[in-house]
């Protein structure tokens, strides 16, 4: 295919050449020849309008792909920030569970000692009762055996 230059300038050839000679086949065929030149370069400038309208759709096309990857990745860092935060939390009620268990352990045992003190304090409050409960006994039969004798005495000798 012959580029538009060259059919616009046999174009231009072959119409002055058949208007000097009178050809009007020749100066008809300049005609087409200049008709083509100027559909061809119509035909040029259409083809780079859709190829930069194709490019601007191109890049458009990249630009929200770009976004789109960008908001993925946006939202995948926001749901690993948030995992993140609920390990976090996780952990962080696990180890006040495990304290709370501890505390309630060391309460227990701290419970459990003074409950055996005061049952240590009471049997020895009880001994020390029962020891002197047997002295109040020994000493009751102690005066009623005297009593005794001296009712023997006071029988026997009366």
């Amino acid at each position: 295919m012959a580029s538009p230059i060259i059919d616009r300038l046999a174009g231009a050839a072959k119409k002055t050449i058949g208007r000097f000679t009178g050809d009007g086949q020749l100066t008809r065929e300049g005609d087409l020849h200049v008709q083509k030149a100027n559909a061809a370069e119509d035909a040029d400038r259409l083809e780079q309008r859709a190829n930069e309208l194709e490019h601007q759709a191109d890049l458009a096309q990249r630009e929200r792909t770009i976004e789109q990857e960008r908001r993925t990745l946006q939202a995948e860092e926001e749901d690993e920030r948030r995992e993140a935060r609920a390990e976090a939390d996780r952990r962080q009620a696990v180890a006040d569970a495990e304290q709370t268990r501890i505390r309630q352990e060391q309460a227990a045992a701290a419970d459990e000692r003074r409950r055996i003190q005061e049952a240590r304090a009471a049997e020895s409050a009880a001994v020390v009762d029962h020891a002197h409960t047997e002295t109040d006994a020994r000493t009751l039969e102690a005066e009623a055996e005297a009593a005794r004798r001296r009712a023997e005495q006071l029988t026997d000798g009366g």
